[in-house]
């Protein structure tokens, strides 16, 4: 998974560098804090709906009161078992 998550993170840091280039050139000189804004709150709420699908997958999902995403107990949750499923 480590690879996945550095190609993750790469994309992620050169497309909000060039977006943020775009709006810092492009844009007029007095709408260049309000395109900063937009863009990190746009960013925000993309965490937000992930972090909501993630918790309705899991109720949904939820077998015999397990979650597919682990217990509270952090001895139980390890990486093989989520995805030997």
């Amino acid at each position: 998974m480590l690879p996945h998550f550095m190609l993750a993170g790469l994309t992620e840091a050169f497309s909000a560098v060039a977006l943020m280039e775009f709006l810092t050139v492009k844009m007029p000189e007095h709408m260049r804090a309000v395109a900063g804004a937009i863009f990190f709150l746009s960013s925000s709420i993309a965490s937000y709906i992930c972090t909501l699908l993630i918790n309705v997958i899991d109720s949904v999902t939820r077998k015999e009161g397990r979650s597919w995403l682990g217990d509270k107990d952090l001895n139980k949750n390890r990486l093989s078992n989520i995805f030997s499923q």
